[in-house]
């Protein structure tokens, strides 16, 4: 019997993208409630395995929500790719959900691509959430000093920072896989599988237009002046501007 086969089945991948982060996510909330109430610590301490069932479930509704929020990340990062410089990316995947392949090597390595994206996707916003519950805690135990706190916001952004990066290349590196695995009859023709991505912050610009709207394809940040793209995007975000019709 193989012991790493749970982890090559579909069973990994909901606790990737939902336990995992939502658990991340739920503890330091978990340890200010315990601190603020002494009853909710006296059950932990009296019935440790109810408690801990507790929490898996809240972690695992709240990763549901963080999941979600993860699919909203996917569709602004791949708004920007098909609009901004690889066209036909959204085609891509519409003939490869068509096409019905057999399985395959590469097909066992696009999943394996798919399950690190969403569990990246789900990873951000869970990461922010433990950032600001670690900041609450500190400010009701004082766990931090000052230079401490400064440390640990700027490991934050620079992990947030990370972690959207390393989504955005996994979407053009599951693009091209799945552009690869399309039957050379079927792939579109105006597909550049060696275009020149772009900046990143445009991804994420159409990343909080789809979360402040949900209508990210109306929405069109091409050609713009770099200096515009982020008060664009944040106008967006805020509801000061409208996205297309």
């Amino acid at each position: 019997m193989d012991p790493f086969s749970a982890f090559k089945s579909e069973v990994f991948r909901p606790l990737a993208a939902v336990v995992m982060p939502g658990l991340l996510a739920v503890v330091p909330y978990v340890v200010i409630a315990c601190n603020a109430n002494p009853d909710i610590n006296s059950f932990y301490l009296k019935q440790t395995l109810w408690f801990m069932a507790g929490v898996l479930a809240v972690a695992t509704a709240l990763g549901l929500f963080i999941e979600n929020l993860g699919s909203s990340i996917e569709r602004g990062i791949d708004r920007c790719i098909d609009h901004e410089y690889l066209p036909g990316h959204n085609s891509v995947w519409s003939l490869y959900l068509s096409c019905g392949q057999v399985d395959s090597n590469g097909r066992r390595y696009l999943a394996s691509i798919v399950t690190r994206l969403k569990y990246i996707n789900s990873m951000m916003p869970a990461v922010f959430l433990f950032s600001v519950g670690m900041v609450l805690l500190d400010l009701q135990v004082d766990i931090l000093s000052g230079w401490s706190m400064i440390a640990f916001v700027v490991l934050t952004i620079s992990t947030l920072t990370w972690l959207f990066r390393t989504s955005t290349e996994l979407s053009e590196v599951a693009s091209n896989t799945r552009y690869c695995l399309l039957v050379p009859e079927q792939r579109p023709k105006e597909y550049d599988s060696n275009a020149v991505t772009v900046r990143r912050f445009r991804h994420f610009c159409y990343v909080l237009g789809e979360l402040a709207t949900s209508r990210v394809d109306s929405i069109d940040l091409k050609g713009k002046a770099a200096i515009w793209v982020v008060p664009d995007a944040f106008c967006i975000f805020f509801g000061l501007k409208k996205t297309k019709a």
